[in-house]
Parts: structure tokens; C-alpha cells; sequence
């Protein structure tokens, strides 16, 4: 079984994929970013936010840092272009932002984003959701949750990966 997933991991690597990341500098971002250092699996990365952070000197040439408004994201679409496999780390809390700042971020942007990466050649879009979400929940972020899947479920990307943790 190791050397199949080794095979694989090493046949994906010469395809020459590329992504791009939202919500690179909260904690499930951070740590997969870690990862695509590690296992340097793309050709070019974008990781795209708010914000620039200070990236570990590890990080390669690969790994490129766009700032973007994501209330204004389709003056950004080239950040976009060409980058085949998304992500989405993004979220933030009713606590931190309120619930229509929630709803903006775990909604809105994502699915703004979605939608821009799809037109702009992204094939297989990935997203970490919540292991309730249910779009018909009485509770905002659960219903959020879920109505951000059943929006990306429709968009019909090539291929749409949906972890739910506990």
C-alpha cells in the first residue's frame, strides 16, 4: 500500500499542478501550507488573503503571497488564472466578526472565490467545512455550513472535495 501512495504522490508531482489557498493564515491554513512545503507537491502555490504574513524561510519560490479585497474579488480575477486545484481554509467566527461578518466570510467569499477559480480554469476546488453542516439547520453556523456546500455542489467543478472534521 506504501508504495502505491508513493507512486501516486510521485505521479501527481510531475503533472505539474497548481493552487491556490484562502485562509492561508488561520490555523488549518497554516498547516497546510506546512504540508505542501513538505511534501512539495505543486509547481506554483498562491495564497491568497487579507493579509501578507511572514512565511517560515523553508518556503520555496513556489509559494507566492497575494493580497486581495475580497469584497471587491473580481478586480483580483488574475490572481485566479491558470491555478487548477483550490482550497479553502477560510472561516472566521459569529464571536470575532458578528453573524453578517460571518456570513461574509464563510459564505460570500467563498463562494465568490469558488465561482471566479472555476471560470478562471480551477478544476477541483477543496473546502473544509464542519461535520454538522446542514443547510435547513435552525443554528447560523451549520446552516451556513451547509448552504456553502449545496452552492458549491451545483457550481459542478470537475471534482469538489468536502472535509467535514469533528
Amino acid at each position: 500500500m506504501a508504495g502505491e501512495a508513493e507512486t501516486n504522490l510521485g505521479k501527481f508531482k510531475n503533472e505539474g499542478h497548481t493552487a491556490f489557498v484562502l485562509g492561508y493564515t488561520g490555523e488549518s491554513g497554516k498547516a497546510l501550507i506546512k504540508d505542501f512545503n513538505q511534501l512539495q507537491l505543486f509547481k506554483r502555490v498562491v495564497l491568497i488573503g487579507r493579509r501578507e504574513i511572514t512565511l517560515d524561510p523553508s518556503f520555496g519560490p513556489e509559494f507566492e503571497q497575494k493580497v486581495v479585497d475580497f469584497e471587491n474579488l473580481e478586480a483580483h480575477r488574475d490572481v485566479f488564472k491558470g491555478l487548477d486545484i483550490g482550497f479553502s481554509c477560510m472561516g472566521t467566527t459569529r464571536g470575532k466578526a458578528g453573524a453578517q461578518g460571518f456570513v461574509r466570510v464563510d459564505h460570500d467569499y467563498v463562494l465568490n472565490a469558488a465561482s471566479i477559480a472555476k471560470e478562471e480554469g480551477c478544476h477541483h476546488f477543496n473546502i473544509i467545512s464542519t461535520m454538522s453542516a446542514d443547510k435547513n439547520s435552525s443554528l447560523l453556523y451549520t446552516r451556513t455550513k451547509g448552504q456553502v456546500e449545496e452552492a458549491l455542489k451545483v457550481m459542478h467543478f470537475d471534482r469538489l472535495s468536502i472535509y467535514r472534521p469533528a
